[in-house]
């Protein structure tokens, strides 16, 4: 959905898109909400990927409590 919403968006298109949401609702979102929305779960991702790694590279181990949200974005 971000690489459309990038192709509309260096097109000039504002028609709105369609984004159905983890509680099943769907929302229309402009192209340059839809990257903004993209961009933003790219991140979250990120960040996830980079506190796993902590966790793992740690020389302690693996805390007993890693699922606690503390360690977590």
């Amino acid at each position: 959905l971000s690489t459309i919403a990038q192709g509309m968006i260096e097109a000039g298109n504002t028609d709105l898109m369609q984004y159905r949401d983890g509680a099943n609702v769907v929302h229309a979102l402009t192209p340059a909400q839809m990257h903004e929305l993209w961009m933003k779960g790219a991140a979250l991702v990120s960040a996830v990927s980079q506190a796993s790694w902590e966790i793992k590279d740690d020389p302690a181990g693996i805390p007993a409590d890693f699922q606690n949200d503390p360690h977590w974005p």
